[in-house]
């Protein structure tokens, strides 16, 4: 109490006998006052986040210098301290939106709840760019969103995630409401080799950036139909405002890019550390994905409560991709129904009554509703410059529309898919053992980073996405450890899309990099591989899947070019999950096959431990195996 005193004594007179130039050059009023509690602030871990001092404590992460005060703030927190508090007293600029007092209002309304700042007001109403923007008197919530991988780009194969603060928008999707999105800022026309390599090593530099939410639905929903999934934050009121003037300070500032690491989720979780007390950055690993930031919410909101305090979560709402809201109000036609919406895609939109004539007025108008949701759906994928044949297409819908009496538009519940954090972690370590009639048993182990199975607990909903997996056996008639199977990368897309829409994607196909080792007489190699496959999938009810491919792999083991058309099945049983496929492969060059079949079983013992068997045929005799495999975030 008595230093803070003393400081309100000192920072006036210092302002009166001090001369300051430019802000960076200010001799500070506490350039000759030793005071713990200003090194103490100094180093306070809010601090030290708004200035994003790396968890060393060491040095910034921003990279643009109009970000310090001080020459020496990117390294020196007391220095842009001393800088930032003795801008408070500073005359004001002729150009006020330049003046510290409005370029950095988190610094400021912090430090008012640490020291007083006299007639200080947040956000000061000589600040007319920042009076302007005005988000911080409409944002009634924060929400931290979860968008769903997308297989087409592969800096958004583990997702995506971004801040979005929820105002009193009068649209019940909040399209205008701000987000807050970070990542790399990549030239035009970069090859993917080099946009891979300067990703994961650091090669291009990285922002936040604002924009309304529509500018991301347009993407992620309209454009690449990936869902999204909404956490609903619960701050406080200082924490709420304190996080939305610090948005103001950091858009459009740079730091450096990490694909694996300091990535989008990474920034947010640093952002979110600035205003929640619990750690939400605690100990990273390597690598840091999207959906560890949102386990780590989950995981800071069952503590609190457990201990009865205020939750950090409110709830978690399911957003749908335009796709699936469209096929799910076109579940409404019956096949000979969709027969004639086709038949009207495939023409030139001319002559529609005639095309139609055959059915009811309801069945017409149902097929006339679709074909405009169909053709609005089109001209937002299209975005700002949609064809002139599209639009006249849905001119013509709408003339034909306006010649049957006006009817409610009937709309068809949308089966939502759980969050993310509502199934296992995909980390994922296991124990157990394999057995060949050759062999016999053998003790296996299993570690992949990131592993959502089709028989895992997920919501990729028909994907799989594998990376980085690798078991290794130990043979106890030779006490040596093996390479049992290894998968730098596995993907499966099983596209079920419940209607068939003349000009929409069918195909579904797999990927594989890796290497599985093989028994019988050949000296137990590892037969490297990379395949191919494409074909199609088939939604059987609730429970099954099915589907049907054509693979194509290269080998290093005899033979090195293999064709395998193969068929699967997939069984969803709750906690019980089953995937078989069997197929034949050539063998060489004289056209003979060879049976291959795979069968996988996991019964899932909560999110976090899960019984597998495996069995599958391997080189001239089959393989079994069972473990417990242990998720974990």
């Amino acid at each position: 109490m008595y230093v803070r005193q003393l400081l309100l004594w000192v920072i006036p007179l210092g302002v009166l006998f001090c001369p300051f130039g430019a802000s960076g050059d200010a001799p500070s009023p506490y350039g000759d006052i030793p005071s713990e509690e200003l090194r103490g602030l100094a180093g306070d871990p809010t601090w030290l986040k708004l200035l994003h001092y790396s968890q060393d404590g060491k040095r910034s992460t921003v990279l643009s210098e109009d970000f310090f005060l001080s020459p020496e703030g990117k390294a020196d927190p007391l220095a842009e301290l001393k800088a930032t508090i003795a801008a408070y007293f500073h005359p004001w600029a002729g150009n006020r939106d330049q003046d510290p007092r409005c370029r950095f209002p988190a610094r400021y309304y912090w430090l008012s709840h640490e020291v007083s700042l006299p007639d200080f007001r947040p956000g000061n109403p000589g600040c007319r760019r920042f009076e302007k923007w005005a988000i911080p008197e409409t944002v009634q919530s924060v929400s931290v969103m979860m968008v769903s991988g997308y297989l087409g780009n592969p800096a958004s194969t583990f997702g995506h995630a971004f801040l979005k603060f929820n105002t009193d928008s009068p649209d019940d999707a909040g399209l205008f409401d701000l987000t807050l999105s970070y990542g790399a800022l990549i030239p035009e026309g970069e090859n993917t080799f080099t946009y891979v390599l300067k990703g994961l090593f650091g090669g291009y530099e990285a922002g936040f950036s604002d924009r309304y939410f529509y500018t991301k639905d347009l993407v992620y929903s309209h454009t690449e139909f990936r869902d999204i999934w909404e956490y609903h934050l619960n701050l406080t009121d200082y924490e709420q405002k304190l996080l939305i003037f610090h948005l103001w300070e950091i858009v459009g500032k740079k730091f450096q890019y990490f694909f694996l690491r300091e990535n989008c989720a990474y920034k947010l979780a640093e952002l979110l550390d600035i205003v929640v007390p619990d750690e939400v950055l605690k100990n990273p690993k390597v690598w840091y994905l999207p959906v560890d930031l949102f386990y780590r919410i989950i995981e800071i909101d069952d503590a609190r409560r457990e201990r009865s305090e205020s939750p950090l979560l409110l709830n978690v709402d399911y957003v749908p991709s335009s796709q699936k809201k469209l096929y799910s109000r076109l579940q409404f036609l019956d096949s000979k129904m969709m027969a004639a919406l086709n038949g009207i895609l495939e023409s030139d939109f001319s002559s529609i009554p005639g095309q139609i004539a055959e059915f009811d007025q309801e069945q017409q108008i149902l097929i006339l509703d679709a074909l405009l949701d169909y053709q609005q759906y089109l001209l937002v994928v299209q975005g700002n410059a949609p064809s002139l044949e599209t639009e006249e297409k849905r001119r013509r819908v709408l003339a034909a529309r306006f010649g049957l009496p006006p009817q409610p538009v009937k709309t068809a519940a949308i089966r939502e898919l759980p969050p993310p954090t509502s199934g296992s972690p995909p980390m994922t370590i296991g124990i157990g053992s394999g057995h060949t009639e050759e062999e016999g048993s053998y003790a296996l182990l299993n570690w992949s980073p990131y592993k959502n199975e089709l028989v895992g607990q997920n919501s990729l909903e028909g994907d799989e996405l594998v990376v980085l997996d690798l078991s290794v056996g130990f043979q106890q008639k030779n006490r040596s450890f093996v390479i049992d199977n290894f998968s730098l990368i596995k993907i499966i897309h099983l596209n079920t899309i419940p209607v068939k829409i003349k000009g929409q994607n069918p195909w579904s196909w797999q990927l594989r990099l890796g290497g599985d080792r093989m028994h019988g007489e050949t000296g137990e190699p590892l037969d490297i591989a990379g395949n191919f496959g494409a074909g199609r999938a088939w939604r059987l009810g609730t429970v099954f899947t099915a589907y049907a491919m054509l693979d194509l792999a290269g080998h290093t083991e005899l033979p090195y070019f293999r064709i395998k058309p193969e068929w699967g099945l997939l069984g969803d049983f709750g906690r019980i999950k089953l995937w078989g496929h069997w197929g034949k492969e050539t063998t060489g060059h004289a056209g003979e096959l060879n049976t291959v079949w795979e069968g996988k079983m996991q019964y899932n013992l909560g999110s976090q431990y899960a019984l597998k068997i495996n069995g599958h045929s391997h080189g001239n005799e089959a393989a079994y195996s069972f473990a417990l495999s242990y998720f974990w975030k």
